[in-house]
């Protein structure tokens, strides 16, 4: 089952803090940052427990590359970014990180992220991860290369959809 984080449940807080440190230990979210984004991240439940997110955000133009894919929201360029997608490693390879991208991409093409929206959802992967090639057979673009994107010099691909051709 997928369902919206509550900020009102502190367990989906903690679930979503220890998938996160389980994943992603180089590059972790303050639990304030983590907090603000409860509204706009999805879990990914079986077993009576949380095994999987992803966090949808509306960032500010990141990079040029995404320049053509942006829109304005008062004055400010936005795209609609996933920031996040981690599965418990117990559970990976079973299709929830699809499940949860599937979501997310009929959510953003019904207009039920944000207001003002457009067909575009973005992300950026490491260059070297494996979940790169979910993302193309999901059917997100590769639009270019952000260099030394990562603390540790690591380079990120920037992707791109557009939710009504897919």
């Amino acid at each position: 089952m997928i369902r919206v984080a509550s900020d009102f449940n502190d367990m989906d807080l903690k679930s979503i803090l220890e998938i996160q440190s389980e994943c992603f230990a180089d590059s972790l979210q303050s639990e304030n940052v983590v907090r603000k984004l409860l509204s706009s991240t999805f879990v990914y439940i079986t077993d009576e427990k949380i095994v999987a997110y992803v966090q949808v955000a509306r960032s500010k133009n990141l990079s040029s590359l995404f320049e053509p894919y942006t829109y304005t929201v008062g004055s400010i360029s936005c795209i609609t970014l996933i920031t996040n997608i981690a599965v418990v490693s117990a559970y990976r390879n079973k299709g929830i990180a699809k499940k949860l991208i599937a979501h997310v991409l009929n959510l953003a093409k019904n207009k039920l992220l944000f207001e003002n929206a457009n067909n575009y959802l973005g992300l950026q992967v490491r260059e070297k991860n494996p979940a790169k090639y979910l993302y193309d057979k999901c059917g997100f673009k590769t639009i270019g290369v952000l260099s030394n994107y990562y603390k540790n010099g690591e380079n990120a691909i920037a992707q791109i959809i557009d939710v009504n051709q897919n």
